[in-house]
């Protein structure tokens, strides 16, 4: 009997499910959307395996409505805060996920972002549809923004992604770039200067952040951590949005604490057009698109099948989460 397999998606490239329905009985969301929570808790009884999302909340009551024959997840991602993995460990489920294959789009798009922010494009886009162009002939100060030559760089989190970022800045001549991680990374030698959180906080002209979100980093940018920033500083966040208390982010840009923010990531998302970062001039957004290329997002759904065809086969998954 054929293991079966269900896709929470249904948009994937028809190529890659195509793959998991050779080997296995492959149920698929009839619609190029996600699955509500309903149809994912209807659509999880008796399954042997997910392809998940991180919008699909890997929970106890989720587990529970499976049955014991789930033993292998695969998540198209490679942020996994929807998933519990104690919980995963505690059933003897197997999760794969996909980091790696998109290291490089999340360092284009976090570099992307800065500059953006920092040459506060949102502003000059906003001043052709509204037909202030011409105030620009009043001053040779008009909307100036910032240049990343001769700047301090932080990067929170010296990963794959963070040292892809600071490959890239480095090209933009600033004075350093620092960062803080758990420890010391030998690729930043020549690169980067480890520091302490305040340091990174003090120093830097623009903060970028990379680094995982889990229960030490939740919130670790707020009110106490924006009021140690320079007031002329910019943050950028291509991680998770719950890395920043988002409330203090408004209140210290609001404030004039921070100069601007430019976010791949929120809270919630998607956020409301009413929010009131949206309505901010000096707030750069993108709808969590760091991963998204053509090529990258096909990277992603091969290797998150491969995950699943290997952990149910019982081989090795190539890229396990837990």
């Amino acid at each position: 009997m054929k293991p079966k397999v269900l896709v929470t998606r249904g948009d994937h490239d028809p190529d890659a499910i195509a793959r998991l329905a050779k080997t296995c009985e492959v149920e698929v969301c009839p619609e190029p959307r996600a699955m509500t929570r309903s149809e994912l808790l209807k659509g999880v009884v008796g399954k042997d395996a997910l392809l998940i999302l991180p919008h699909d909340k890997m929970d106890e009551e989720l587990i529970q409505t499976a049955g014991p024959q789930l033993k292998v997840i695969g998540t198209h991602s490679v942020g996994y805060d929807h998933i519990n993995q104690e919980l995963m460990k505690n059933h003897g489920i197997k999760v794969g996920y996909t980091p790696g294959v998109l290291t490089n789009d999340v360092a284009d798009l976090s570099v992307c972002l800065t500059l953006m922010t920092m040459r506060r494009v949102k502003e000059h886009v906003q001043s052709i549809c509204n037909d202030t162009w011409k105030d620009a002939n009043a001053s040779p100060f008009w909307l100036v923004g910032s240049c990343l030559a001769d700047k301090t760089i932080g990067i929170m989190g010296l990963g794959r992604i963070g040292l892809a970022t600071a490959k890239r800045l480095k090209a933009f001549e600033p004075a350093k770039i620092i960062y803080t991680a758990t420890k010391s990374k030998d690729e930043a030698d020549g690169l980067a200067e480890l520091v302490s959180f305040d340091q990174l906080l003090n120093q830097s002209d623009i903060i970028i952040i990379t680094a995982s979100f889990n229960e030490s980093t939740k919130g670790i940018f707020n009110k106490d951590a924006f009021a140690k920033m320079k007031k002329t500083a910019f943050i950028v966040n291509t991680s998770r949005g719950g890395l920043i208390n988002q409330p203090d982010l408004i209140q210290a840009l609001k404030d004039g604490n921070l100069a601007g923010a430019g976010l791949d990531v929120m809270t919630p998302e998607p956020i409301s057009p009413d929010h009131e970062l949206v309505k901010m001039p000096n707030v750069f957004l993108t709808p969590h698109i760091a991963s998204s290329t053509r090529e990258t997002r096909l990277k992603m759904i091969n290797l998150a099948v491969d995950n699943i065809l290997a952990g149910l086969k019982g081989d090795p998954m190539p890229s396990r989460l837990c």
